[in-house]
């Protein structure tokens, strides 16, 4: 069977969020979209299922490795001397 490719909307409503942010990612470079418009008309990008995966996949991992950092507590706890 042969994968489908997916259009930005179909890509927003599997991730939960809005076109305009599949569309940033896709204008970065960070997710890998084929624009598949004719002539002059308005980009219409689809993204296969191969590229959605590595996609999610490398998201995961910079989620795990990223650091939480404590936040400073407001001067006010910490009286001065």
């Amino acid at each position: 069977m042969r994968d489908k490719f997916l259009t930005v909307t179909e890509v927003a409503k599997r991730w939960g969020c809005n076109r305009d942010l599949v569309l940033s990612w896709i204008h970065s470079g960070e997710l890998p979209a084929m624009n598949f418009s004719r002539g002059d008309m308005q980009p219409r990008f689809k993204m296969c299922p191969d590229a959605i995966a590595r996609f999610e996949k490398t998201r995961m991992e910079n989620q795990s490795n990223a650091v939480a950092t404590p936040k400073q507590p407001p001067s006010r706890f910490f009286p001065q001397r």
